[in-house]
């Protein structure tokens, strides 16, 4: 990726979608010249459930990390009903977080829901995220 690529530009190139690899690439490019940009365009791509799945766990990962409130707002309105492999991408965000957990207690209202949906999932699809879950439960016993 050109790291010369305006806003304009690296938006472009995550909208089109035509290989993840750069668009994804684009979109922490993006992130590092305009965090709300990045924000917005990664909640968007979330939402309308654009890419795969694995595209889409990792432009929650740069949701998480460009906006910590609008990630966990995401989290609370749609993890009854993301893909087990998203899921699993929430729980190592928020498990990675322990240590700042005083500083945002929201973040122990997501624990709460993760713990939950967790509770509506088929033993196939825990056991798909087994790693994730181990370490989030260890984390948050």
């Amino acid at each position: 990726m050109n790291e010369t690529l305006d806003t304009s530009q690296l938006m472009a190139t995550v909208n089109m979608l035509d290989d993840f690899d750069d668009a994804l690439s684009a979109l922490h490019a993006l992130a590092d010249l305009d965090k709300t940009a990045a924000e917005k365009l990664a909640l968007e791509i979330l939402v309308q459930q654009k890419g795969d799945v694995y595209f889409q766990a990792s432009c929650f990962d740069v949701l998480y990390s460009t906006s910590l409130q609008r990630a966990l707002e995401y989290m609370k309105e749609n993890v009854r009903h993301v893909d087990v492999y998203l899921l699993g991408t929430m729980m190592s965000n928020v498990a990675e977080d322990l240590g700042i957990i005083q500083e945002h207690p929201e973040i122990k209202d997501a624990v709460i829901i993760l713990k939950k949906s967790v509770l509506s999932r088929s033993a196939a699809e825990i056991e798909s995220i087994r790693d994730d879950l181990d370490w989030f439960n260890q984390t948050y016993p």
